[in-house]
């Protein structure tokens, strides 16, 4: 059985360059996961020459000796008409069902799954919304956005935003971000303080929080942006990270990390989400095995 599915069909789009010829083995490849639109994708590329040897729905990384998949499952919960109480303990609606996330990261390759986004069946709300974004991966580190909307009997429905930054390699600890956080929050926070007083707010300037960091591949490396935060009322959130605060974002003066390699590059209309150099033949057996006749180094 096939361990990945193969998207399109026919010869590569002109943004892939020549394929790789059946039987003729790469000195070694790499993975290239891109989004087109809402599509995630991966090539699977010689890096020496930057040949297409398949092209790979979904977005796949060969990290810690793994083949990782990124995975997002949709998992039914049932919604509620009203809150339960002793006189209707089990008020739960019979013709309204509610979708949930579980989102991570499944290995092919072995019995390795890294759960990032988990799904609450038992949650009680009148309606539900749920996304996750894999926003990128670099040297290793996936950075998830995800965004949980619930109507949970007040006055009005909320929505809460989270980032999740997690190691495919097994990397103790948290995420460092690079020099200049300490600029970006103190830029961060004297721009929320000032809308704050513009708009009488009365907030405390003192609880500002970094929620997020948003890292982005560009022609000169890696970018990365601090997101700060503050908390306040319903009214005067203005929803770009939940409904319950405020934030605004600050670009970092120093690049994570230097440019992609050329065979990594995404093309026109692509945005490169991470890449990854397969160097297991563990990894490139379980890529070979998911080719069709004609594509991959080792076709029959």
């Amino acid at each position: 059985m096939a361990l990945l599915a193969i998207a399109g069909c026919g010869g590569a789009g002109a943004s892939e360059g020549p394929r790789t010829p059946p039987g003729a083995a790469p000195t070694a490849s790499g993975l290239v996961v891109v989004q087109e639109g809402e599509t995630l994708r991966t090539r699977w590329v010689d890096r020496a020459d930057g040949r297409v040897l398949a092209d790979l729905e979904g977005a796949l990384f060969a990290e810690d000796g793994a083949l990782y998949r990124w995975t997002v499952e949709s998992v039914e919960v049932p919604l509620w008409d009203e809150l339960p109480d002793e006189e209707s303990p089990d008020p739960r609606t019979a013709d309204r069902r509610g979708e949930l996330l579980r989102a991570g990261f499944v290995s092919l390759t072995d019995d390795r799954r890294i759960e990032i986004v988990s799904a609450e069946p038992s949650l009680v709300a009148r309606d539900v919304s749920h996304a996750v974004r894999l926003e990128a991966v670099v040297d290793g580190w996936a950075f998830v956005t995800e965004e949980l909307g619930l109507d949970a009997f007040g006055a009005h429905g909320a929505t809460h935003a989270e980032q999740h930054v997690v190691s495919l390699r097994g990397e103790p600890g948290a995420f460092v971000a690079p020099p200049g956080e300490a600029q970006a929050t103190a830029e961060g926070t004297a721009r929320l303080a000032a809308m704050a007083a513009e708009r009488d707010l009365g907030e405390d300037v003192e609880d500002v929080q970094r929620v997020a960091l948003h890292p982005s591949w560009t022609s000169r490396g890696v970018s990365m942006s601090a997101r700060l935060a503050i908390d306040t009322c319903y009214a005067c959130g203005d929803g770009t990270w939940g409904d319950y605060r405020r934030s605004v974002v600050v670009e970092m003066p120093t690049p994570l990390r230097g440019p992609a390699p050329e065979w990594a590059r995404s093309a026109p209309g692509e945005r490169l989400v991470g890449f990854s150099e397969v160097d297991s033949e563990t990894i490139e057996r379980a890529l070979a095995s998911a080719a069709p006749s004609g594509d991959g180094p080792n076709a029959p």
